[in-house]
């Protein structure tokens, strides 16, 4: 399973579950558990997709870009 299909996974499934810990808070029932699972998830998730997708300053097209060195 790639990393990319990962995050979304665990965003996809932390939002829905922190609503329903949201509303099951609010109502009686074990809302608490299922809330802090849901926003841990959904933390989670998009921890990874914001740190995840970064290209290298150097990189360009695939291929290393040569960088200046400084003689003297």
């Amino acid at each position: 399973m790639s990393k990319r299909r990962i995050q979304a996974v665990l965003a996809a499934v932390g939002a829905p579950l922190t609503l329903l810990g949201a509303l099951t808070y609010v109502l009686p029932g074990p809302g608490l558990p299922v809330l802090v699972i849901g926003m841990a998830l959904l933390i989670t998730g998009l921890v990874m997709a914001a740190t995840g997708h970064r290209r290298h300053p150097t990189r360009v097209s695939g291929l290393w870009a040569r960088t200046p060195t400084r003689r003297g």
